[in-house]
């Protein structure tokens, strides 16, 4: 039992991450709350369900083609919404709202407002001792980790992802050293909205899909970066794995409204002894 309840943590807190790691990485590089970042989650699980169940794609590939059409919304929202102000404060705020707003109204215009589920990819179940894991949930915890440590690499071993870890500590610094601050501020949108459609595209077999699960993801999102710290990598996985044990617990013993709103009494607890979350 401690185990199964693990497991749907780990599943949880991978996904959680994600979108958490793409709002995060949106924000370290070109300081705006992208509020829209929930609608990319929503339109990874559409991709998926359109290109997986209607057009009979690989699932595999499915995915990755939905990050990628995703990834260049984002780097669309960027160039010609967020960029015009970049540098202020409240307008790329304004604007984040009034864009999810918008993708909302687009979406369920096309889509509807129906819940929509697709049969898993992954069937079956793998015995471990005593606990039976779906496959499902394994390929989830996989291919979660391989995007997670695809994007490390990233940041951490080629130029691009060192520039993307420069400017949002010294911008001015990176711009004299020849770093395109607008050509980083796209690649981080790119690379933010894939890692929220990867995390929708995912959970679109094992749970649902539906127009309104926008507000829902960034709200999660928002939740993980507060308790990591805005802008750390590392504190996001932590802080999502631990938001994902944490509900996995509290929803097995406690039940969904105890564990919908026990993130708010862990970011509390955690903030009122480091107000910049666990590595802000």
């Amino acid at each position: 039992m401690i185990a199964q309840i693990l497991l749907n943590g780990l599943t949880t807190g991978l996904t959680y991450t994600l979108v958490a790691l793409g709002f995060s990485l949106i924000f370290g590089v070109a300081r705006i709350f992208n509020f829209a970042h929930g609608e990319l989650y929503m339109l990874g699980g559409w991709g998926v369900v359109f290109l997986f169940d209607r057009l009979g794609l690989n699932y595999g590939l499915a995915l990755i083609i939905t990050m990628l059409i995703v990834g260049l919304i984002g780097v669309i929202l960027d160039r010609y919404f967020y960029r015009p102000f970049r540098g202020e404060l409240i307008a790329p705020m304004v604007i984040a709202l009034g864009l999810q707003l918008l993708i909302a109204a687009v979406a369920l215009v096309v889509f509807g407002d129906m819940d929509v589920s697709i049969p898993s990819p992954f069937t079956g179940m793998t015995v471990l001792g005593t606990t039976r894991i779906s496959n499902e949930r394994i390929a989830v915890i996989l291919i979660s980790i391989l995007i997670l440590a695809a994007v490390y690499l990233f940041t951490w071993t080629t130029k691009l992802g060192l520039a993307m870890r420069a400017v949002p500590q010294n911008q001015e610094g990176a711009l004299l050293q020849g770093v395109n601050v607008d050509r980083i501020s796209h690649l981080a949108f790119f690379i933010g909205a894939s890692l929220a459609a990867a995390s929708g595209g995912l959970l679109a077999p094992m749970l649902f899909v539906n127009v309104f699960l926008g507000p829902w993801a960034v709200f999660k999102a928002i939740i993980v970066v507060s308790l990591g710290g805005l802008g750390s990598i590392g504190g996001t996985l932590v802080a999502g794995l631990l938001i994902g044990f944490f509900e996995a617990v509290s929803y097995h013993y406690f039940g969904s409204a105890v564990s919908e709103i026990g993130g708010f009494f862990l970011i509390a607890i955690v903030l009122l002894f480091r107000p910049r979350g666990l590595f802000g």
